[in-house]
C-alpha cells in the first residue's frame, strides 16, 4: 500500500478547516523533485499537458494560504495522492534506458485516473507501477520485449511479463491473447500482467471499517475477475502459452484505522491452475519477488 500523509489522525474529528500547506508539502516535494529530473533528461512534464496540469493543482493548492474546508481537502487530497503515485512511478524508471517511451506516454497522455478513459499513458502507467514494486525489493528488472522482464537469478534466468490494463470484460480474451503472443515471439517464459483499475467505477473511493474489511473486498474483486475469466485463463495456460495470469486492482481507500485513513491500496492475485508443473515453480519464484512489496508503506 502507497501512502501520503494526512494533516489529521483518524481520530481527530474537529470540523475545523484544514491548511493545505502543512499538509501537502510531501507531494509538493516528490513532484517538483521528478519535474526537475525530467527536465535534465530532456523529457519535461509540459504545463499544457494532463500530467502538467494535475501536477500544476497541487503546487498551486499547496501554496495557498488561506484554509480550506475539509470537503475540499478531501477531493485535493485525493487527486494529491494520484499525482504522487504517478510520479513515483516515473521517478523509479528513470535510470532504465528502455523506459523513454513509457515515461513519454505518461507525459503526454491522459492521466485522470479517477475516470475511465482510455488511455496509452494509463496504460504505461501500469508496467511503471509494476517496474517500480519489482526495484523496491530490490529485484533486478527492466524494460524490454513484451513490456517487462525480471531476473529470478541463476535457476530462473530471466523471466517476462505482457503488461495489459483491463478497459472492459469483453477486450480480456483479446488482451490476453496478444500478451501469449508477445510472450512468443521473445522466447522468455513469463505471464500475462492484468491490471483492473479501469473496471471499477469512476470517481470511487472505497471506505471500509478495518483494513481486513478492505483488504477482503480487494481480493473478491480480483476472484471475481479470475472466475468470470476462468475459460480463456485455463486453456490458455493448459497449452502452454503462459505460465499464468497475474492480476492486480488499485484504489484510494479511506479506512478510519489505517494512517494515514486516505491511501492508495493494492491487491494481486494469480492463476496458475492446468499449468504445467514447472510454470507453476517458475510463476511462484517470480510472486515471492513480488510479494516482497505487496505491502509496502512507500
Amino acid at each position: 500500500m502507497t501512502t501520503l500523509n494526512q494533516p489529521q489522525s483518524a481520530a481527530d474529528k474537529d470540523p475545523k478547516p484544514l491548511h493545505l500547506r502543512s499538509s501537502l508539502n510531501g507531494a509538493l516535494e516528490t513532484i517538483i523533485r521528478v519535474e526537475k529530473l525530467l527536465q535534465e533528461r530532456g523529457s519535461p512534464c509540459r504545463p499544457s499537458s494532463a500530467l502538467g496540469s494535475l501536477f500544476a493543482k497541487v503546487k498551486r493548492l499547496n501554496n495557498h494560504a488561506k484554509p480550506v474546508r475539509e470537503d475540499q481537502w478531501r477531493m485535493t487530497f485525493l487527486r494529491a495522492n494520484d499525482a504522487v503515485r504517478i510520479a513515483h512511478a516515473i521517478e523509479a524508471a528513470l535510470d532504465d534506458p528502455k523506459s523513454k517511451e513509457s515515461i513519454h506516454r505518461v507525459t503526454s497522455s491522459d492521466m485522470t485516473l479517477a475516470t475511465r478513459q482510455k488511455s496509452q499513458g494509463k496504460d504505461a502507467l501500469w508496467e511503471l507501477d509494476l517496474y517500480r514494486r519489482f526495484k523496491l525489493a530490490q529485484t533486478p528488472v527492466r524494460f524490454d520485449e513484451p513490456d517487462l522482464v525480471v531476473s529470478l537469478g541463476d535457476e530462473f534466468g530471466d523471466y517476462a511479463v505482457a503488461c495489459k490494463k483491463a478497459y472492459s470484460e469483453r477486450s480480456v480474451a483479446e488482451s490476453l491473447s496478444e500478451g501469449c503472443s508477445q510472450l512468443l515471439k521473445h522466447g522468455r517464459p513469463g505471464i500475462v500482467a492484468f491490471n483492473l483499475d479501469d473496471l471499477l467505477p469512476q470517481d470511487s473511493v472505497w471506505e471500509e471499517a478495518t483494513r481486513a474489511a478492505l483488504q477482503a473486498r480487494l481480493d473478491e474483486t480480483n476472484r471475481k475477475f479470475l472466475m468470470s475469466n476462468a475459460e480463456h485463463f485455463t486453456k490458455t495456460v493448459e497449452r502452454g502459452s503462459c505460465d499464468g495470469i497475474l492480476v492486480s486492482t488499485t484504489v484510494i481507500s479511506d479506512v478510519p484505522e489505517m494512517s494515514p485513513r486516505i491511501q492508495v491500496s493494492r491487491s494481486t492475485a494469480i492463476w496458475d491452475y492446468k499449468s504445467s508443473s514447472d510454470a507453476k515453480v517458475r510463476f511462484a519464484a517470480f510472486r515471492n519477488r513480488l510479494d516482497q512489496v505487496l505491502h509496502e508503506q512507500q
